[in-house]
């Protein structure tokens, strides 16, 4: 660790030396796109302003991180930088004055800092933007502010100790659930390195319910014959189209899934109770009348559900005997019925 963490910091020392121009005269100055891009949550999909939960991200690996990047599209009018601060744990680390840069056309569409600080596994590191009406977001980047990370990463010293553990960016009374949901197959491998304390999305729970069936050793509709029966404009995703034909999920219209959108509670205990039902067809479970204090806020599509899933024990309240069935599901909290649910069928 000592030396891959001095190797880090003499190329830092080397990285900060100044850039001259071809003709050795001028000085050209830091940019962002001078480092490879080691971490983002960037995409292709439309932007919206002022993001719902906090930019935290970790790293599996020690990287020494030369620049960070909050995207400002703000509807293709950019804002004038302000400051980012960078926390770990909790506790900042420091803040900088963020320089502007334009992009597309747009300027201060991209304000970029060069905190020049190493940074470490198993911590868990928050982004603070002064601005947050203005920092792009969208459904696809979690609910986050968009970020970039530029640096470089060590390299992976060759071992003939057994393969480290996995850091689970979660929260700890779910570690050892998930730690047991990992070893099962049911993350998918951009799953498994997400915040998983932030809600799942109707894509993704869906290839976890497909992956419950095939880890109980289930076969699954062939993912190349539904290319050719794909009713949905939104998406191709395979584990979507299988979770489809088993009947495990339907569409958000007759022609969209809506694969981003955020799942709710109760559209989870109903996806959960159809799974069931593909593992163990015509099974009864003793259903108690109504077992939350706020069944009468349970959809009526969904009430046989939630009932059905909590005589099962897989879902249970939010605390005060309420189930809270319009909030989302977390990706931890997901992920830890769908083992429980594959322990009791498998």
């Amino acid at each position: 660790m000592k030396h891959r963490l001095l190797s880090l910091l003499l190329l830092l020392a080397l990285l900060t030396l100044p850039l001259l121009s071809a003709a050795g005269a001028e000085t050209r100055q830091e940019r962002a796109e001078d480092y490879p891009l080691v971490l983002t949550n960037r995409n292709r999909y439309a932007l919206d302003n002022n993001p719902k939960y906090e930019a935290e991200f970790a790293v599996n690996r020690e990287m020494l991180l030369q620049a960070l990047t909050t995207l400002h599209w703000n509807y293709g009018k950019g804002k004038a930088p302000g400051k980012i601060t960078l926390m770990e744990d909790g506790k900042a680390i420091g803040t900088w004055k963020a320089a502007g840069r334009t992009e597309e056309g747009v300027k201060d569409a991209c304000w970029d800092i060069f905190p020049k600080v190493v940074l470490q596994p198993e911590h868990t590191y928050r982004i603070v933007d002064s601005d947050y009406k203005t920092w792009s977001t969208n459904d696809q980047a979690g609910g986050k502010g968009i970020y970039e990370l530029r640096g470089e990463a060590a390299e992976e010293e060759e071992t003939e100790d057994a393969a480290p553990e996995t850091v689970l960016l979660c929260a700890d009374w779910a570690k050892p659930e998930l730690q047991e949901a990992e070893a099962a197959g049911l993350f998918s491998p951009t799953l498994l390195e997400s915040d998983l304390r932030l809600p799942i999305t109707r894509e993704e729970f869906a290839g976890v319910c497909v992956r419950v069936i095939s880890a109980a050793g289930q076969d699954l509709p062939p993912a190349e014959k539904l290319a050719g029966q794909n009713p949905f404009a939104d998406t191709e995703n395979p584990e979507v189209l299988q979770a489809y034909a088993l009947g495990i999920t339907l569409g958000s219209s007759s022609s969209t899934f809506s694969p981003f959108g955020a799942l709710t509670r109760e559209q989870g205990a109903v996806m959960l109770d159809r799974t069931w039902n593909v593992l163990a067809p015509g099974t009864v479970i003793s259903e108690p009348g109504s077992p939350f204090a706020d069944s009468e806020k349970v959809s009526t599509w969904a009430a046989d559900s939630v009932r059905r899933m909590a005589a099962a024990g897989l879902v249970q309240g939010t605390g005060e005997n309420r189930f809270s069935p319009g909030e989302t599901l977390s990706r931890q909290e997901a992920m830890v019925i769908a083992l429980r649910l594959l322990t009791r069928l498998a």
